[in-house]
């Protein structure tokens, strides 16, 4: 997709700069608020409006990438807590827990939590480490 709007990009650039190079006699007033430019090159005129277009373009791109930064970073510590609260489940020692607690079984699920603020109804089942995991592995469901 980059290279395409690249291209893209390339290629307005081209059109605009033959359309200036083959008008370069022209002249014309431009109105612009409060402004009167009389007798300007028409050269002048196309490329004022591609430069302004191109800012604008980049306004709103770099709007839509803050947004998607952010959205990451909010995904990033979400996924984050979420490992904290499965080597959690996996070994209560890890996550604070008393030291008397028994790890979680396979076959047991986890009693109900209040649901509210987005949150789902009952904690995902996680499962306990078999022979070929150990709790310091990656949590099982893959993230």
């Amino acid at each position: 997709m980059r290279v395409f709007a690249f291209l893209l990009v390339l290629l307005l650039l081209a059109a605009g700069a033959t359309y200036a190079l083959m008008n370069l006699e022209e002249r014309v007033d431009i109105h612009l608020p409060g402004v009167i430019l009389r007798n300007q090159p028409q050269s002048l005129l196309v490329f004022a409006s591609l430069a302004v277009g191109a800012f604008v373009t980049g306004l709103i791109g770099l709007a839509y990438g803050a947004r998607l930064r952010f959205a990451n970073r909010r995904l990033r510590r979400e996924i984050h807590r979420f490992r904290q609260q499965g080597l959690a489940l996996l070994d209560p020692r890890e996550g604070g827990a008393g030291p008397g607690l028994a790890p979680h079984r396979r076959d047991v699920a986890l009693p109900a939590k209040p649901a509210g603020h987005g949150a789902p109804a009952t904690h995902p089942v996680i499962p306990a480490p078999g022979p070929e995991r150990t709790a310091e592995d990656e949590p099982p469901y893959g993230m």
